[in-house]
């Protein structure tokens, strides 16, 4: 909503997101796979590609949210919780079930 000033031009006063400094900042394109999904526990591992390791280096992916297709379909949206920077490229996320459209399975990408 913007507002006027006596006289002037409107003034913008929406608030404005700043993104977090220490969180990843995604690039478009896929991440990984997802390499186990428990519907039980409602989390999954996966396994991140070389270059979404880069783009995480030493950023935080905690709350980073994803998407999960199979093929062209959506499978579902999940929000990171940790990722292992011992070369196995290895992530923790939960699956956010309000956006399940069908169960994830290993194999699904995961992309942004």
């Amino acid at each position: 909503m913007a507002a006027r000033p006596a006289g002037g031009r409107p003034v913008d006063t929406t608030p404005q997101f700043v993104a977090d400094p220490t969180a990843v900042q995604w690039t478009v394109g896929v991440k990984g796979t997802i390499v186990a999904a428990d519907a039980t526990w409602g989390f999954v591992i996966v396994k991140f590609n070389d270059e979404a390791m880069k783009e995480i280096g030493a950023k935080s992916v905690q709350g980073s949210e994803l998407m999960v297709r199979r093929g062209n379909a959506m499978v579902t949206k999940i929000r990171l919780n940790s990722v292992k920077q011992d070369g196995t490229n290895l992530a923790m996320a939960d699956n956010l079930s309000d956006w399940e459209q069908t169960p994830v399975k290993v194999g699904d990408e995961v992309f942004f």
